[in-house]
């Protein structure tokens, strides 16, 4: 019987790759010409989106912005150093997260409120520590019921890191006030 291979973290190793220079801290993630900036979220006041932060956790910085040439909404969003899954590249889960609020957010900027029934990610490739990507949204239909967008992250030649399509759920507004009364107060579940 072989002994046990020896195993080691692979977060203890280096990266051998080069690292951009920004990894260790957010950057500013100015608007590109002919966006303004947005939130999406605007309706929750003091309950905000799930990942919309500073950065100043190093996990990620997302910034909202709708693009005045077709009115969509776009994001610019940076991966930092605690958003690690594999060595030196972001964590799947974490791209998805990013995905799957930008979709959603999407959907609140265009006055739908919604939550996330399902998520559909497709990884193209890794995204290394420290990029920083737009995310492009575009809702492909809304329902009665149910409203489908689509979007990826790309990189700054336009080539998708990572694509996504969801349905989310129209949330009729007498209960969506029950739901927020409770994140207000404090209370973690909705009657």
């Amino acid at each position: 019987m072989r002994p046990p291979a020896r195993t080691a973290s692979l977060r203890s190793r280096p990266c051998r790759g080069k690292r951009p220079k920004d990894v260790w801290g957010p950057p500013a993630l100015a608007p590109r010409t002919g966006w303004k900036p947005i939130d999406p979220f605007w309706q929750l006041s003091e309950v905000r989106g799930f990942l919309s932060s500073d950065g100043s956790d190093h996990r990620l910085k997302l910034r909202y912005f709708r693009r005045t040439a077709d009115g969509a909404l776009v994001a610019r969003v940076w991966f930092g150093p605690a958003s690690e899954g594999p060595p030196g590249h972001a964590h799947g889960g974490s791209v998805a997260a990013v995905l799957d609020e930008a979709l959603g957010a999407a959907a609140w900027a265009a006055g739908l409120v919604v939550m996330t029934a399902k998520l559909s990610v497709r990884y193209r490739r890794m995204v290394p520590l420290g990029t920083v990507a737009t995310v492009e949204t575009r809702i492909r239909r809304a329902g009665k019921s149910h409203v489908l967008v689509a979007g990826e992250i790309v990189d700054r030649r336009g080539k998708a890191f990572a694509e996504a399509e969801g349905v989310f759920i129209k949330v009729p507004e007498a209960s969506w006030d029950i739901i927020l009364g409770h994140a207000r107060t404090g209370h973690s579940k909705a009657p």
